[in-house]
């Protein structure tokens, strides 16, 4: 009841891992309840990990460069490695209030732990609220290391979304990217990646089903590496243009080459 009177309940409660016999106990002088159910959609203030980047801004949105094991969404409070509580951290705190009601904050688009890149962000509610509606005219492009070369050309699969590694199979939602081959060293390949829809997980499971797992992707079959060699390259449109030139340091590919090619498409 005393979780309850602190509108505590439901899911939230059964998320928490609280065993029936605590949850049955009378309330005494002092009590111990999970930082994570007691602060239910709150986020930390603080920020451990590789610092983000501003990469570049307008009016209603701002890019960051997200680093590698960093999130891009917060998932519970005890979480310290995401970008809002990066944003909690440095003071940017108009920031934090957008979209004030969920843990995504103003993010636009996710990118996985090991992926690093654009991070869009919303500055205002609505150019967040409206952004979802348009967002599908973006160009987003990718740059990843696989180990095998692929065919060059749109690839086409269906993905089965469901459980924590996604698969390739028959009656899954569509998904379809393109395949271009930038460059060869010592038996592995630099792709760059259009993605047509952005699904979870579709670049890394799309390209292991036909035998280019990504290096470091251990999870769809890459071989170990000192990180996942995928790279939220460029967002592009008529309103937003952000680049990530950071690329690989281990291919000594120009990046403002293929920036400003795909700017000129």
């Amino acid at each position: 009841q005393f979780l309850k009177n602190l509108g505590i309940f439901g899911q939230r409660i059964k998320k928490s891992e609280l065993k029936r016999k605590e949850l049955q106990r009378k309330v005494g002088k002092e009590e111990k309840y999970p930082l994570d159910l007691i602060n239910h959609n709150q986020i930390a203030s603080e920020y451990h990990g590789e610092e983000f980047k501003v990469l570049c801004e307008a009016k209603d949105w701002i890019a960051f460069s997200k680093p590698k094991n960093a999130h891009s969404v917060v998932q519970r409070y005890s979480d310290h490695h995401c970008l809002v509580n990066w944003l909690y951290a440095n003071e940017m705190f108009a920031l934090t209030q957008v979209n004030r009601n969920s843990l995504n904050r103003g993010v636009l688009n996710r990118l996985d732990q090991g992926t690093t890149g654009v991070l869009l962000y919303a500055k205002n509610d609505e150019f967040f609220r409206s952004f979802f509606a348009t967002s599908a005219k973006l160009k987003k492009y990718y740059l990843c290391v696989v180990q095998n070369r692929p065919s060059e050309g749109e690839l086409s699969l269906e993905y089965n979304l469901v459980g924590k590694k996604v698969k390739v199979e028959e009656g899954g939602v569509a998904g379809t990217m393109r395949i271009d081959v930038l460059e060869e060293k010592e038996g592995r390949f630099l792709l760059q990646i259009q993605l047509f829809e952005g699904l979870r997980h579709q670049i890394r499971a799309g390209l292991s089903s036909i035998g280019c797992p990504i290096l470091g992707d251990e999870l769809y079959g890459g071989a170990s590496a000192q990180r996942l060699y995928l790279h939220s390259f460029a967002y592009l449109g008529k309103k937003i243009k952000a680049i990530d030139l950071t690329g690989f340091s281990d291919f000594n590919t120009n990046t403002q080459m293929i920036a400003d090619r795909l700017l000129a498409l």
